[in-house]
């Protein structure tokens, strides 16, 4: 005999099975980023690249930067979250972080941040090249410290620059983050055939700065610092035709 108000085998088995497609179904609308995509970038979509070519114009950045950082940050997956690091994660096209989210949507977007959902790919590549932006000309016009920043957060970027901390102190992973970005740029922008002297200038100085690090920390600061100037100042007098494509052992010097 079954005594009064007992729970039903059956009602529970029926409410676990609920629950579990619920948390599969949000899994498949909501992805989680478990790792950070090394493969070279591929074309987005066309809705996604119009989305991305369009915020890159009107935060005037270098063509297909906000490509390959989508690519990079969640393979233009717009539902896309990382796990938790604390209370927080990243969320949508360019993995705006949840904490400094609000701060991002109200300063360097136009958007309300009462009408703004990360979820729409356009908001959040409205926000992502914005603070792009922002990095770029808080470190003189670095695209390599920028997407550094971007990466690893600007304080950490302000306290490298400042000396207050070594190259030694910035995460592999970090290092590696800023590179793929700025090869998968490159690629990019081979593959189409829009790269402007200016873009081939301004990855050629961030492939120099990473090299500089790589030298001085080989041969000491003097003398590295002499030989990568050296070394700069060639690099940087020699033009390409627009067609040239970036070595990739230029921008891969790992």
């Amino acid at each position: 005999m079954t005594p009064i108000n007992s729970p039903d085998k059956n009602s529970n088995i029926i409410f676990w099975v609920i629950v579990l497609a619920f948390i599969v179904s949000m899994r498949t609308l909501y992805p989680e980023s478990t790792a950070i995509n090394t493969n070279k970038p591929q074309q987005p979509p066309e809705e996604i690249a119009t989305i991305l070519h369009g915020a890159e114009q009107l935060y005037d950045l270098p063509h297909n930067l906000a490509v390959s950082v989508a690519w990079y940050e969640s393979s233009y997956t717009p539902t896309a979250r990382s796990k938790y690091v604390g209370k927080y994660r990243s969320r949508g096209l360019m993995q705006l972080h949840q904490k400094y989210e609000r701060y991002i949507v109200e300063n360097f977007t136009d958007i309300p941040y009462t009408n703004f959902d990360w979820k729409n790919p356009k908001h959040n590549a409205m926000a992502g090249c914005g603070y792009l932006s922002y990095l770029i000309r808080r470190f003189d016009d670095s695209l390599y410290y920028a997407v550094l920043a971007y990466n690893w957060g600007e304080g950490n970027v302000s306290r490298l620059l400042r000396g207050d901390i070594g190259e030694d102190k910035i995460p592999a992973r970090c290092k590696k983050y800023a590179d793929n970005v700025l090869s998968g740029m490159g690629w990019l922008c081979d593959r189409d055939a829009k790269m402007t002297e200016t873009e081939q200038a301004k990855l050629l100085d961030a492939a120099s700065r990473r090299i500089r690090a790589k030298i001085i920390q080989s041969v000491g600061l003097a003398s590295g610092a002499k030989l990568h100037d050296e070394l700069h100042e060639l690099i940087m007098s020699t033009k390409m035709p627009s067609s040239y494509p970036i070595e990739q052992e230029l921008l891969d010097c790992e």
